[in-house]
């Protein structure tokens, strides 16, 4: 019975020291085979412990719990936590230089970094780990494959003269903002010593160049130049007009957004002060385990904006939580607007979200939900190449209150969102844009393209530019008015096609329009077909001479002289 009793005694004390030695489920356990090559990639936090220890049986629960609640960082942030037996692997925990029990160590890429030293309760080893992880999301950034050294680039600080020779090398070197000029005309001559300045501030950054159209005429009529001076930023083959102001605070603010990185950090710090500053921006929130081939992809997709609006990424934890996106699901893309947290939109990212999808998306979300119209933004709205409908209201500013002005404003905007957020079906691949216009500076061309009257200020049109097309009235022939119900019945309207147009052009302009395209298609035809457009003018030219050979040949009477033939023939007459 003793020894029944004995061996009992000695079957349980083995059970019990099995069942400390099993590991927790909610933290992975490291021996010296696999220590160094686990902790050599992430953020991992450690505990030393000794199953035997009191002070590790009290902490085991607060581990675990907290172990299973940051278990999903590990894809998200690439932060683990672990554990190590001391009893089991002495050798280990010796060379990490442990001295007690339970000790919690942090390792970054490989590499001991800080010790826990606070207090061992849920709250605090939480909070602590939180803030490791959103240090660690900002310093472990890869650096952008696609930003490239652009030193190399204007180099002097001065114009590049530009002949048709080096253009297109000239364009291949990197990004190249081109004034393209005639040496009589007025505004180019002012413009000439901002450019030169212009040059100076961007030494090393971009080529500031300009060609002369007197001289090179056939080299501006391909870049389709018809006024002087006319700008153009080339960078990655895209090609893009500038019509903001030409003083050297916008074209320098422009030169520096457009050979600014595609994609910006930004950090948790960062990000009110941009919100604040940035009516439209992108951020695209990833996570540790998101494949480098999408952020390539986003790189390439935001190359034809040229830095407006701002694109932004970050991998941080706190800013899912502040964007209100779940980690979990993966990284995403998402618009900013109108300085609210909440995303106006939001895109994954995944395989199929391709170059082409991701540049599409850019270009729908990039206007703001309402902005004053001007001679700067006009090719960014009415050009857009999405060719959306325009909803253009006209204030007579001049004889309306600043605060009058500001009431209207925010009732526009209060209109352009609602349409927003409620009418995406109708607008997932033509978007809607909603401005505003100064009716007083204005008023002579709202008047020829849309038939605004001053005295009908404050009023509403939908213009559909790409056609050069509006509309003033509902399906009903009612006048629109500033309010939602009138302005959404009529988009609505327009979009299924059910609305009458109104043209912006008269009957002899839309004919000299009609005829400038067919000789333009002509044109451009017959520049892109040398070879075929000479055979046909060669056929056509021969084709002609037969034919007034031939009617020559029939209008000739009997017995006149042909010199062709060089012969008399019988008039059938006596004389």
């Amino acid at each position: 019975m003793m020894l029944s009793l004995h061996i009992y005694t000695v079957i349980l004390a083995v059970v019990l020291t099995i069942l400390t030695l099993i590991p927790s489920n909610n933290a992975e356990h490291l021996t010296q085979v696999d220590f160094e090559t686990s902790i050599s990639k992430g953020l991992w936090l450690v505990e030393f412990y000794s199953q035997y220890c009191p002070h590790c049986k009290r902490f085991a629960p607060t581990w675990d719990k907290v172990a299973k609640e940051k278990a999903p960082l590990e894809g998200i942030s690439g932060f683990t936590m672990a554990q190590v037996n001391c009893i089991a692997q002495g050798d280990l925990c010796n060379n990490s230089g442990v001295t007690g029990y339970p000790q919690v160590m942090l390792y970054q890429d490989g590499k001991k970094v800080e010790e826990y030293s606070g207090d061992r309760s849920h709250d605090n080893l939480s909070s602590w780990i939180d803030k490791r992880v959103a240090d660690y999301a900002q310093s472990s950034i890869p650096e952008s494959r696609s930003i490239s050294s652009t030193t190399h680039l204007n180099p002097d600080g001065q114009v590049l003269v530009l002949t048709p020779d080096i253009f297109d090398k000239s364009l291949s070197e990197g990004p190249t903002f081109i004034k393209f000029y005639a040496p009589w005309c007025g505004h180019c001559k002012k413009l000439a010593p901002v450019w030169a300045e212009l040059a100076t501030k961007t030494k090393g950054r971009v080529n500031i160049a300009e060609v002369n159209c007197e001289q090179y005429g056939a080299l501006c009529k391909s870049q389709n130049i018809d006024g002087y001076p006319m700008l153009f930023f080339y960078n990655a083959g895209q090609k893009v007009d500038f019509r903001g102001g030409r003083k050297i605070e916008p074209l320098e603010q422009f030169v520096l957004r457009a050979v600014a990185p595609g994609v910006q950090q930004i950090t948790t710090e960062e990000v009110d002060s941009v919100l604040k500053k940035e009516s439209v921006f992108f951020l695209v929130l990833y996570t540790y385990s998101t494949p480098q081939s999408y952020l390539d992809n986003i790189e390439e997709a935001v190359k034809p904006l040229l830095g407006t609006p701002v694109v932004y990424k970050s991998r941080n934890p706190e800013l899912f939580t502040k964007f209100k996106v779940d980690p979990a699901e993966g990284p995403v893309l998402i618009v900013i607007k109108d300085h609210e947290v909440a995303p106006f939109s939001v895109l994954p990212l995944s395989d199929q979200a391709t170059v082409p999808i991701l540049g599409a998306f850019f270009q729908h979300h990039r206007i703001p939900t309402l902005q004053q119209l001007t001679a700067e933004n006009f090719p960014d709205v009415m050009k857009h190449p999405a060719k959306p409908l325009v909803v253009l209201a006209a204030f007579d500013m001049e004889n309306m209150s600043k605060t009058r002005l500001g009431e209207q404003v925010e009732k526009l905007t209060s209109i352009a969102k609602r349409w927003q957020t409620s009418a995406v079906r109708l607008t997932d691949t033509r978007p809607t844009i909603f401005v505003w216009m100064d009716g007083d500076r204005w008023s002579k061309w709202l008047k020829s393209m849309y038939g605004i009257k001053r005295e009908d200020m404050p009023t509403v049109v939908i213009v559909d530019h790409s056609r050069l097309l509006y509309y003033n009235t509902d399906a009903g022939k009612a006048r629109l008015q500033l309010e939602h119900d009138s302005i959404f019945a009529a988009l609505e309207s327009a979009y299924l096609g059910l609305l009458r147009p109104k043209h912006s052009e008269n009957f002899m302009e839309r004919t000299m329009r009609s005829m400038n395209d067919r000789v333009e298609y002509v044109g451009s035809s017959a520049w892109a077909h040398p070879f075929l457009t000479s055979g046909i003018v060669v056929g056509f030219l021969a084709g002609s001479l037969w034919l007034i050979r031939r009617l020559i040949d029939d209008d000739i009477p009997a017995g006149s002289y042909q010199s062709t033939r060089q012969q008399w023939k019988p008039s059938h007459r006596l004389d």
